[in-house]
């Protein structure tokens, strides 16, 4: 998400590249903010919005996408969309098929660091091989959504007409 403008507070981020972002805000890291999550691909990243799931669906000319990979990383949820400490979480990941029937789930695990005062790595991750189907949506679900942020970058995909 490196192209887009930098931006020090979360603004909304919805259509990019094919794919339409349901929930999810962008935003610019600094990088000596101290004990947060570091951007994977400095320095922009999109978190989730406090409100709704964040999913993202096809768009653009295009009906179906794979999700290949990402980074994440979860953190304390601060003012303004900002990131705050990070912190550890369990991501449950849905596929659903073009006709909006779930044929993929993955759980992914965020460890943070025990010294809080140095940023954490994203962790990068690869979807499973029942992501590889003709998806029409993708959902990102976790533990404490009104406290806790996703923080993403780096998302690789494929699209399909």
């Amino acid at each position: 998400y490196d192209d887009k403008t930098p931006s020090p507070v979360a603004i909304p981020f919805d259509n990019y590249k094919g794919l339409n972002y349901q929930s999810w805000l962008y935003v610019t890291i600094p990088s000596t903010q101290v004990g947060s999550i570091s951007a994977s691909s400095p320095s922009n990243v999109i978190v989730s919005s406090p409100l709704g799931t964040p999913s993202i669906t096809p768009q653009g000319g295009f009906s179906a996408f794979s999700p290949e990979s990402f980074t994440f990383g979860c953190a304390q949820r601060a003012e303004q969309g900002l990131v705050g400490l990070a912190r550890s979480c369990t991501v449950t990941v849905q596929g659903y098929d073009t006709k909006g029937n779930k044929v993929a789930e993955a759980d992914f695990t965020f460890t943070a660091p025990s010294d809080l005062l140095k940023p954490a790595q994203q962790k990068a991750v690869k979807f499973p091989a029942a992501f590889s189907k003709l998806l029409g949506k993708v959902t990102f679900r976790y533990e404490g959504q009104l406290i806790t942020t996703l923080v993403a970058d780096s998302f690789k995909y494929k699209l399909y007409d």
